[in-house]
């Protein structure tokens, strides 16, 4: 009998491409060994950015530049980075699904983020109940900092928005002057259909961050993220 862990989101290990890793290791190593020598910089080494903004523009339809996308030790670096970066002082509030990311849960409260959970339905984050929750923290004097969403394959609940409801969430950021995080790190654990845009794929509003990883379809441990 084989069990299946759905409370976090790995790769199996049985799949994981050990020769062929070995092997563009040590292609890495001999074609790369002077960029492992030299500080990459804030955003991480420039062949890699290229290569992973040439994977948005193909997936997403829409060009990615380079030198707008950074690397980071996984996903739940920039889930951390961005809270930090963002807050102003403690308590101040960050918009979730009702049901959210456990890690983005724990990273926000242990920099004092407030965190105020907004419904979902069957397709994803409720757009009345997120202004509903918006405008009672403003009459608090306490605009919330940011709306952080995991609009396709949400976790826990797995739903996907639809693209009427993204262009809605965006909307209302925009009306409120609020930033967006969209944490796409299940981005490309597609099986069948057709794959959803991603926010900055539909909208050019610019207080947006796109969270990619590399850690559901490649490996967790590798801490292969970018924002």
């Amino acid at each position: 009998m084989t069990i299946f862990d759905f409370a976090v989101g790995q790769t199996n290990p049985d799949t994981f491409p050990v020769r062929a890793f070995a092997e563009a290791g040590q292609r890495a190593i001999e074609r790369e060994h002077y960029a492992y020598n030299q500080y990459p910089g804030p955003k991480g080494h420039p062949g890699l950015r290229r290569l992973m903004a040439a994977r948005e523009s193909e997936r997403e339809g829409v060009f990615v530049d380079p030198e707008c996308l950074a690397l980071t030790n996984g996903s739940m670096q920039v889930v951390t980075l961005v809270g930090q970066a963002l807050k102003v002082a403690e308590g101040d509030t960050v918009i979730t699904e009702m049901f959210s990311y456990s890690g983005a849960i724990s990273a926000y409260e242990g920099i004092v983020l407030n965190l105020i959970g907004v419904g979902l339905d069957e397709e994803g984050m409720r757009i009345d109940l997120l202004v509903a929750a918006i405008e009672a923290q403003i009459k608090t004097g306490k605009k919330p900092r940011l709306i952080y969403n995991l609009s396709r394959y949400q976790n826990p609940t797995g739903t996907c928005m639809s693209i009427a409801r993204r262009g809605q969430l965006l909307e209302v950021a925009r009306q409120f002057d609020i930033v967006v995080i969209q944490d796409n790190c299940y981005g490309d654990v597609d099986f069948e259909g057709a794959v959803e845009p991603s926010l900055f794929a539909i909208d050019n509003y610019v207080k947006h961050i796109c969270i990619g990883s590399l850690s559901k379809i490649f490996a967790p441990g590798v801490r292969l993220g970018y924002l």
